[in-house]
C-alpha cells in the first residue's frame, strides 16, 4: 500500500542544508553530481503508456496537480495527479508544486505511477530554483537511486535553501492545515443552532480580519523568509482558535472569574499597550507601534464577537470569563513587544 504524500515541513527542509553538503562527502562532489546526472537523464520521457488520455485531458482543464497529490480540500489521487502534471507540464505552468515537480515526486516515490528514479532525475533537473537546492535535490536522489532498499518519501521541499521556497512550502502547509480545519469547523457549525451559526459567522469574520494584521503587522518580515513567518503565525492563530470553540463546550476548561479580575487583566492589557506608545524600536524588525494600535483596534472587535458568541453559545460561562480568557491572550502578546523595548533601553 503506497504512503500518502508527506506534508512538507519547514523544519525538515532546514535540516536538509547540513546534508547536501555531507551527502557525497563534500559540496564539491555534489555539485559535479549535477551535470552528469542531469545529462544522463535530459532526453527522457513519460512513457506514452502512461500519458493521460483524451477524456482524462478534457476532465482535466482546470485541475491542480499540487492539490490532486497532495490531497488538499480532497483525498489525494496520485494518478489524476500525474495526469494533471503531465498537462501542465506540456503547457510549460509556472507552478512551484505543479508540472515536473510534482511528476518528479510521483516517480521518486513510486506514488502514482511505477518507481523510477531516472525519470524522477529528469523532472528534478527541470524543476529548477537556487543552486544549492538543485544540487541537493539531484543528489539526494542519486543516493536514494544506489540504496539497496530505499524506502522514499521524497519531497519538493526537503531540499529547499532559500527563503523563497521556504515561503511557498509553509504556504502549502498551511493550506493542507486549513483545509483539514475548515472541514472541522464546518462539521461543528452545522451542529449549531442558527442563532448560533449566525454568531459564529460573526466572530469568523472578526477573526480572519485580526489574524491578517496579527500575523503582518507584528511579526517581524525581515528578510527573504517573511512568507514563511506569516503563514506560521497564521497556523499558530487558527489552531488557538479551534481550540477555544472547543473549549467552550467544554465545562471548567474557561474557568469562572468576577468582574474585578477581568478589569484587572483590562487594566495589565493597557498598561502594556501604553508602554509601547512611545517605543522608537520594537525588536530592531519590521514592528512598528502604528502595527500594533491597527492589529489592537482589530483584536477589541474580535475579543467582542468572542462575548457574543459565548452568550449563545455557552451561556452559562460570564461575560467576565470570557473577557479575562481572551484578555490575557493578547497581554502575553504585547508583553512579548513591551520586553524587546526593555531590552533596547539597556
Amino acid at each position: 500500500m503506497k504512503r500518502a504524500p508527506r506534508p512538507p515541513t519547514v523544519l525538515f527542509a532546514i535540516s536538509m542544508i547540513a546534508w547536501v553538503a555531507a551527502s557525497s562527502g563534500n559540496a564539491a562532489d555534489a555539485r559535479q553530481t549535477i551535470p552528469d546526472a542531469c545529462k544522463s537523464v535530459k532526453k527522457l520521457a513519460v512513457p506514452e503508456a502512461q500519458m493521460p488520455s483524451m477524456k482524462d485531458r478534457d476532465k482535466l482543464q482546470t485541475c491542480s496537480s499540487e492539490d490532486l497529490y497532495y490531497g488538499v480540500g480532497q483525498s489525494s489521487d496520485p494518478l489524476m495527479a500525474r495526469h494533471c502534471a503531465v498537462i501542465e507540464d506540456e503547457r510549460r505552468a509556472e507552478l512551484v508544486f505543479g508540472g515536473s515537480a510534482i511528476l518528479m515526486m510521483i516517480y521518486a516515490n513510486g506514488n502514482g505511477a511505477k518507481q523510477d528514479y531516472d525519470l524522477a532525475l529528469h523532472f528534478a533537473c527541470e524543476v529548477g530554483g537556487a543552486p544549492a537546492e538543485v544540487g541537493g535535490r539531484v543528489a539526494h536522489l542519486v543516493k536514494l537511486k544506489t540504496e539497496l532498499n530505499p524506502k522514499p518519501n521524497f519531497d519538493l521541499c526537503d531540499d529547499i535553501t532559500s527563503g523563497f521556497m521556504m515561503g511557498h512550502c509553509a504556504a502549502l502547509q498551511a493550506r493542507m492545515t486549513k483545509a483539514v480545519a475548515n472541514k472541522a469547523a464546518t462539521s461543528l457549525r452545522e451542529k449549531m443552532s442558527p442563532a448560533e451559526q449566525a454568531s459564529y459567522d460573526s466572530l469568523r469574520a472578526a477573526a480572519s480580519n485580526y489574524f491578517f494584521s496579527r500575523s503582518r503587522e507584528e511579526v517581524d518580515l525581515s528578510g527573504s523568509a517573511r512568507s514563511m513567518f506569516i503563514t506560521e503565525e497564521e497556523q499558530a492563530l487558527e489552531k488557538s482558535f479551534a481550540g477555544f470553540v472547543v473549549s467552550l463546550a467544554q465545562p471548567g476548561v474557561i474557568p469562572e472569574t468576577e468582574a474585578k479580575d477581568a478589569d484587572d487583566a483590562d487594566r495589565k492589557l493597557n498598561q502594556a499597550y501604553g508602554k509601547l506608545k512611545d517605543a522608537k524600536n520594537i525588536g530592531g524588525g519590521t514592528v512598528s507601534f502604528d502595527g500594533i494600535k491597527k492589529t489592537q483596534k482589530l483584536w477589541l472587535k474580535y475579543r467582542d464577537a468572542w462575548v457574543a458568541f459565548a452568550k449563545v453559545k455557552a451561556p452559562t460561562i460570564s461575560k467576565p470569563a470570557i473577557l479575562k480568557w481572551q484578555t490575557e491572550q493578547r497581554l502575553k502578546m504585547l508583553e512579548e513587544f513591551t520586553a524587546m523595548v526593555a531590552t533596547d533601553k539597556k
